[in-house]
């Protein structure tokens, strides 16, 4: 009955290709992207460095600060003179009573406002009524200027889209400083500036208001004065035009310089990914190949000549991969030698079960039986034999080693042997070169 069992249901062979350990059998590795998340972290904080400083930049922009300041103390300088030209020339009536004259005063903003043209000039009585309005006066009996537009230039591209970048951006920059809403509307009063107010009391005011987007409006008003009574004030106001037109030819050579700068930043950083990035993917996909054993020796790249972190984890994954391959060698070297000294004492119990099923001695039955029963034994010593050395094998896995001075170990073995030792004369002799500590 026992015969045909051992020869029949033998366990068949299992190659190591064939195992997969529990817990790390994980799906085929998909297609890697080109831009890896290590190439997006190398690249991400160069990049934001530099969109912070040019931001930081647009965000305080002293230069604009000082070109606001320069207009405003322009604007004063010829406020006070319009102010005092109209304070000379434009006043009638009584000595105590006198007032400005419509006519005097309009002809006198017209010929001081006209040179800037970009100007407003409002004259206001002192009961806070509009006088004259340079609006107004300014646009009468003009004649229409007709200007052809130069030819467009071809070279002028690039600065046209750095212009609308420019546009785009610069609108949706958070700001340093936060100005009221400037709204014209028919009827306004004294109440609608603050600054006008401030004049009409004898001293010199200013305000700064947004008009639209990125667009200023500066006003200053001044007293007009007749010795020291206040017969009316001056309200000058400009807008910015000219003032972005100069911060955007200021901010326009830092814009194509940082644009230049942030497309030097994008290729150092992916040439730098890709000298980090492609050899940790070519040593993962080594590694990937070790795991799926995709061939009986999976090759792990040479990085040793970076001379770098990722050269000596070229060199780790090699020893280890070598290291593994040696181990399992040894495995199939150790599983064939099992079979081998498990084999023998199955063919001697199987050629005793074989000549018992063949003879009727009773004395020659009781001899096979001994032979089996030793076999037995035998099978029962090798395989304890077996479950003791990988115990133990698997202790010393589980145990942190450190290095040893085999040097003292020697010394120390030898002294003992010495001491321990009846004979006088020594049969040993322990020769160790000075140097430094074996390990």
């Amino acid at each position: 009955m026992m015969a045909p069992l051992l020869g029949q249901n033998r366990p068949r062979r299992v190659e190591f290709s064939q195992i997969r350990l529990a817990g790390i059998n994980r799906p085929e590795p998909e297609h890697r992207r080109w831009f890896s998340s290590l190439t997006l972290r190398i690249l991400a904080p160069n990049v934001l460095a530099l969109c912070v400083l040019v931001a930081g930049i647009f965000y305080l922009d002293q230069y604009r600060d000082d070109l606001l300041n320069t207009k405003i103390a322009a604007m004063q300088s010829q406020a006070e003179m319009i102010a005092g030209a109209l304070g000379e020339s434009a006043l009638t009536g009584p000595e105590d009573r006198r007032r400005l004259e419509r006519n005097t005063s309009a002809h006198i903003i017209r010929r001081l406002v006209v040179p800037t043209p970009r100007t407003r000039a409002r004259l206001y009585l002192p009961n806070g009524s509009l006088l004259a309005d340079s609006r107004k006066l300014v646009a009468a009996g003009r004649r229409v200027q007709l200007r052809y537009l130069p030819p467009v230039d071809p070279s002028d591209q690039v600065m046209r889209i750095f212009n609308k970048v420019y546009d785009w951006l610069v609108p949706r920059l958070p700001s340093d400083s936060a100005f009221p809403l400037y709204q014209e509307r028919l009827g306004r009063s004294l109440e609608d500036y603050p600054e006008l107010r401030v004049a009409l009391q004898g001293e010199i005011g200013g305000a700064i208001r947004t008009l639209k987007e990125e667009t200023l409006i500066l006003t200053v008003a001044v007293p007009v004065q007749q010795l020291h009574r206040v017969v009316g004030a001056l309200l000058l106001s400009v807008d910015s035009a000219e003032i972005e037109e100069g911060v955007r030819n200021a901010r326009l050579p830092i814009l194509l310089a940082s644009a230049l700068a942030l497309t030097v930043t994008v290729l150092v950083s992916f040439f730098l990914a890709g000298t980090i990035a492609g050899p940790v993917r070519r040593l993962a996909e080594a590694a990937d190949r070790v795991r799926r054993w995709r061939g009986r020796r999976a090759e792990i790249p040479d990085l040793s000549h970076r001379r770098d972190e990722i050269g000596d984890l070229s060199g780790a994954l090699h020893e280890m991969t070598q290291a593994l391959y040696g181990r399992l060698d040894a495995i199939e070297v150790f599983a064939a030698d099992v079979a081998h000294e498990i084999k023998n004492p199955l063919t001697s119990m199987r050629s005793a079960l074989e000549t018992m099923s063949r003879t009727d001695d009773a004395e020659q039955k009781k001899r096979l039986m001994t032979v089996i029963a030793q076999d037995i034994q035998r099978m029962d010593r090798l395989i304890s034999d077996i479950s003791n050395a990988s115990r133990i094998d698997a202790e010393l896995a589980r145990e942190e080693t450190e290095p040893v001075d085999l040097t003292s170990l020697l010394q120390t073995l030898f002294a003992m042997w010495q001491r321990d030792s009846g004979d006088p004369d020594p049969r040993f002799v322990l020769n160790i070169e000075p140097g430094d500590p074996i390990r």
